[in-house]
């Protein structure tokens, strides 16, 4: 199970609370990364939002919130989002550059985007798909005996714990 998602705040002078805080880009970094991210990544996920947008509201009456990029991120840390030209280390070298800059992209906003990767017990991932998924797309790892009943108790502590605001970083 991958989950991807991001919360977003108005930055009232205290930055969420991130443990990847030090490796995130200085708001002139982000404009930096945010320009020179492939072009081909960026109209990809340009067009998989405006499908996804389509579809949803064609198959929808009712009003409903999806973040494209935390699908477009999903997928390719399933390596199930590629694009033409790209190898797999280029993509996810994109991504990392993508999702640095998209958390530090305006002063007056916090964005912080939450990967991780839930396997059961009983699967295994190899050690450099685990390194991949930790360094490019800042992602936690775990694993959990799903037919456990509280299995998923621990996976919605996790996601309430990243959702929550109380906590505070300094100011970059």
């Amino acid at each position: 199970m991958i989950l991807c998602f991001a919360k977003c705040k108005q930055n009232n002078n205290a930055l969420l609370d991130n443990s990847q805080q030090d490796d995130l880009f200085s708001y002139q970094e982000s404009d930096l990364a945010a320009s020179s991210i492939n072009e081909r990544l960026v109209n990809a996920n340009a067009e998989f939002a405006i499908n996804i947008f389509k579809e949803t509201s064609e198959e929808n009456s009712e009003n409903i919130f999806i973040s494209p990029i935390d699908l477009s991120i999903a997928l390719a840390m399933a390596n199930a989002f590629s694009i033409e030209a790209l190898t797999i280390k280029e993509l996810n070298e994109e991504y990392l550059k993508l999702i640095k800059s998209i958390q530090t992209c305006d002063s007056s906003l916090v964005l912080d985007i939450y990967n991780s990767i839930w396997l059961d017990t009983q699967f295994h991932l190899r050690e450099s798909y685990k390194s991949n998924m930790q360094s490019f797309y800042l992602s936690e790892v775990a694993s959990l005996d799903f037919y456990l009943t509280e299995a998923i108790d621990v996976i919605n502590t996790w996601s309430n714990e990243k959702n929550k605001w109380s906590r505070t970083r300094s100011h970059r």
